[in-house]
């Protein structure tokens, strides 16, 4: 997945992303817009407890499994 991931080959944002990701994400977006980056901070880090990784893009967050 990571050699995928780096390559561009292969899109894993299409697995299904539970609602509590989701949410926690959302969090995590309000947060850096509030310029809270230490709550973003360790909302990324819960998320990827998870086993989810958070991409920042142009487009907003990508969520990918770790």
């Amino acid at each position: 997945r990571q050699f995928a991931k780096v390559l561009g080959v292969l899109d894993f944002q299409s697995a299904s992303v539970p609602e509590e990701v989701i949410r926690l994400v959302d969090e995590r977006e309000q947060a850096r817009r509030g310029r809270d980056f230490a709550r973003s901070d360790a909302l990324r880090e819960r998320i990827r407890h998870g086993g989810w990784l958070v991409e920042d893009t142009k487009q907003g967050p990508r969520v990918l499994p770790v």
